[in-house]
């Protein structure tokens, strides 16, 4: 069975925290079981944990390259493994993979949180040991303390994203939405996900769970590898609503949302940026540069989205809401965060207590560069919203936590009383790089259109149209090579999944290209145009001209 995630992402730390790894120069098979059940008992809801067997670890770090295994210890390791599981209570058996790594031998062990918490694991390998609860603490495994094991049997019950459905089938998780997530997330198992049986696939992901004769999916394999997941849990989407007038005006454009959550986020983001994100162009007195502002920063509302498909409850039947009024937007999630976060918590900006409500939703999300999971969220808001000048998120909660609202005030150079700041020079909607320009003859335009449909699919013109961060980063690359942090920079954006899977769109397109092509990910990795990419963003601003 393979791991769900690549090798070097993991020994990297880029796709799981370091609190969630432990390596091991050695095999100490006493203090492997212990990590074992502490990863089990996965006391924090983080899901579960890594042991790396062949890299030396110092200051919590893998020291690289890896010492490794000798080829005659790998198999030896594995079957004593196997019989040590068979001293926790209850039995517990984690994924265990050799692999080859830097030209060494190692093991993986990966172990997902445990079905049957509270675990407890011999305290040594002695006959008649006693047994105890282990946990992970930071990046420590050690004994529960006794209030540690009360609370544990308290949040024992497996969290609802993790449950297996007995209502669906695996037939209901969609082969191509898999294999579009392992090939973005880079993982081994894309490679074989079309020749292995589909069963073994979604058992290697652990999206299913049971016996062979009754094989079903779990709630968050629906959640991401579904069409419709809102067909199964009802408020399993997101619902927009612009205000035009106020909320006691008529004028209102509702959209809807669904699909996978992953797809809910990026289309909710796209339509955020393309509709509701404006930039302006202000000249300032006695500066030679002109000041560029956002009505709203959009890595802030990106992080709100995120946080709000992380953290909601799908047993609620109440969808996402996202409120855009003439002066300030809001973002509408249930139900509130859990104990012990407060409002002043929130409201402090401070990172909070990390006890997730969906751990595997937060591991998919992580994967995909979503999110952190580093409870960065909120602060990551306050700082968007501070370099952009524009009022703090303010959050809301009512005593019984059963809703969880975050507002974000307009710039005030978006409002009437912002004129006199600044002479504005040009409002363009999307975050671009320049006033927009003026018009231009329709018939370049079409000249252009036919030259660009000899090599792009029409639907995709339309898409790149509709789309402006891909003209956003046209733009950019066209001035400089850029790399992800530089084009982040420029756009107002965060380093996540919608960024990323723009780029990866853009290189299959041929828009832009690696500087480094034979090395994809390599620090010094930077975009460039191309001509094609030259010749699509002299069309896309001509038709932007027109309109």
């Amino acid at each position: 069975m393979a791991l769900p995630i690549k090798i070097s992402d993991l020994i990297n730390g880029s796709t799981v925290e370091w609190e969630r790894i432990e390596f091991k120069q050695g095999w100490n098979p006493e203090e492997v079981v212990h990590s074992i059940c502490a990863f089990a008992n996965d006391f924090h809801n983080w899901g579960g944990g890594y042991i790396v067997l062949g890299v030396e670890e110092r200051d919590n770090r893998p020291v690289l390259p890896p010492s490794g295994l000798n080829l005659n210890q790998i198999d030896p390791v594995q079957q004593e493994l196997h019989e040590l599981c068979f001293k926790l209570n209850p039995n517990y058996f984690p994924v265990v993979e050799p692999l080859d790594f830097q030209d060494q031998k190692i093991i993986v062990i990966w172990v997902p949180g445990g079905n049957n918490r509270p675990y407890k694991a011999p305290k040594s390998l002695g006959k008649k040991a006693p047994r105890s609860v282990y946990i992970r603490i930071n990046s420590v495994t050690r004994k529960a303390t006794p209030e540690e094991e009360r609370e544990l049997n308290t949040c024992a019950a497996i969290p609802f994203d993790d449950r297996i459905n007995h209502h669906y089938e695996i037939a209901d998780l969609k082969l191509p939405l898999i294999q579009d997530y392992l090939r973005g997330i880079g993982s081994e198992l894309y490679g074989s996900s079309g020749n292995m049986p589909f069963d073994e696939l979604c058992r290697a992901m652990k999206i299913v769970d049971g016996p062979d004769e009754y094989l079903k999916p779990k709630n968050a394999g629906i959640l991401f590898f579904n069409d419709a997941p809102k067909d199964i849990f009802v408020g399993c989407f997101i619902k927009t609503a612009i205000f035009h007038e106020g909320l006691g005006g008529d004028n209102i454009t509702e959209k809807e949302f669904s699909g996978p959550i992953s797809h809910q986020i990026n289309e909710v983001l796209n339509y955020l940026n393309n509709s509701i994100i404006e930039e302006r162009i202000i000249k300032e007195p006695d500066k030679a540069e002109a000041r560029r502002i956002f009505n709203y920063p959009f890595a802030a509302l990106e992080e709100a989205v995120v946080n709000a498909v992380f953290h909601k409850s799908y047993e609620i039947p109440e969808p996402i809401e996202v409120r855009i009024e003439p002066d300030n937007i809001e973002i509408l999630s249930y139900p509130g965060p859990e104990r012990p976060v407060t409002l002043e918590m929130m409201n402090n900006g401070r990172a909070v207590p990390r006890r997730y409500r969906n751990r595997r939703i937060g591991d998919f999300l992580k994967s995909l560069d979503l999110t952190e999971g580093w409870s960065t969220g909120i602060p990551k808001m306050f700082a968007a919203a501070d370099n952009n000048g524009s009022p703090r998120p303010v959050f809301e909660f009512d005593e019984d936590r059963t809703y969880c609202l975050v507002r974000f005030g307009i710039h005030t150079s978006f409002e009437d009383r912002g004129q006199d700041r600044g002479e504005v020079e040009g409002t363009v909607k999307g975050p671009v790089k320049g006033p927009v320009k003026g018009p231009v003859r329709e018939e370049l335009i079409e000249k252009l259109l036919s030259e660009i449909e000899n090599v792009i699919e029409e639907e995709l013109i339309e898409e790149y149209w509709r789309n402006k961060i891909y003209s956003n980063i046209l733009r950019v690359c066209k001035e400089s090579e850029a790399s992800k942090k530089e084009l982040a920079e420029a756009l107002g954006l965060n380093i996540t999944g919608y960024l990323k899977h723009s780029l990866a769109k853009m290189v299959e397109g041929n828009l832009i290209e690696y500087t480094i092509p034979d090395t994809p990910k390599s620090r010094s990795q930077k975009y460039r145009i191309t001509k094609l990419g030259k010749l699509v963003l002299q069309y896309l601003s001509e038709v932007s001209d027109e309109n």
